[in-house]
């Protein structure tokens, strides 16, 4: 047993109440093991088994396969079993769905560059957009799609909506920051998305009807320029 790993079987005595999901989410980050898992899942781009992260990191299989089981019930990772249409046990795979903490990284760099700058949120979320639609660019991206994939990278889970001219974010992973400060969290995230639209052009941002961070589903409204192609579609 590694000196990180609690005694297997130890459960929460009944009647204690249970944690809300980030309470769930902070306790399974807080072992140094679980949070190199989680690393090692969320920066694969295809889901990964429990012998891949045995070998990428140097630990037994039942050190991975208890910590795992504490990152999915946090909810920080799915458990899918894959279908091989082999004999014997399925494959156990993971993915990393919600933000991670490289989501929450990049929340702290924007408000260090607010505050080192001087400039609204807003102002400074556009200039973070700037830079992020480079890379889109280069890959030939709609400005509809690239602001919704910067959300989905960040782990507001997009629905797009109305040809891609309404996205839906159906969960706000800095839900306790955005709580406390929604003018400066939202304010950065509306930037964002303005400053993509700005540089790769076609559409512009109408706004965002911001709700409560908790119950989610913040519309953001984009409007297509006229004479552009339609949102949503591979410019030739």
């Amino acid at each position: 047993m590694t000196p990180t790993e609690p005694t297997p079987g130890v459960r929460d005595r009944p009647g204690t109440p249970v944690p809300d999901p980030d309470q769930r989410r902070a306790r399974a980050l807080a072992d140094a093991t679980r949070f190199r898992l989680f690393e090692a899942i969320g920066g694969s781009p295809v889901p990964v088994g429990v012998a891949e992260l045995t070998d990428r990191l140097g630990l037994r299989d039942s050190t991975v396969r208890y910590h795992l089981t504490q990152l999915r019930d946090g909810g920080l990772v799915v458990e899918t079993r894959e279908a091989s249409g082999q004999p014997g046990r399925p494959r156990l795979t993971y993915t990393a769905p919600v933000a991670t903490p490289r989501a929450y990284e990049r929340l702290a760099a924007l408000l260090a560059e607010t505050v080192a700058n001087g400039t609204t949120p807003r102002e400074t979320g556009r200039a973070a957009g700037h830079r992020a639609a480079e890379a889109h660019a280069l890959a030939g991206t709609p400005a509809a799609e690239a602001i919704a994939a910067e959300a989905r990278a960040l782990g507001f889970e997009p629905e797009s909506r109305r040809r891609g001219l309404e996205l839906v974010l159906h969960h706000c992973p800095f839900a306790n920051v955005a709580a406390d400060a929604p003018e400066t969290v939202c304010g950065l995230h509306l930037g964002l998305a303005e400053g993509i639209a700005e540089r790769l052009g076609g559409i512009e941002v109408v706004g965002m009807d911001v709700r409560d961070p908790y119950q989610a589903g913040c519309r953001l409204v984009l409007a297509r320029r006229p004479g552009s192609p339609q949102p949503g579609s591979r410019r030739r």
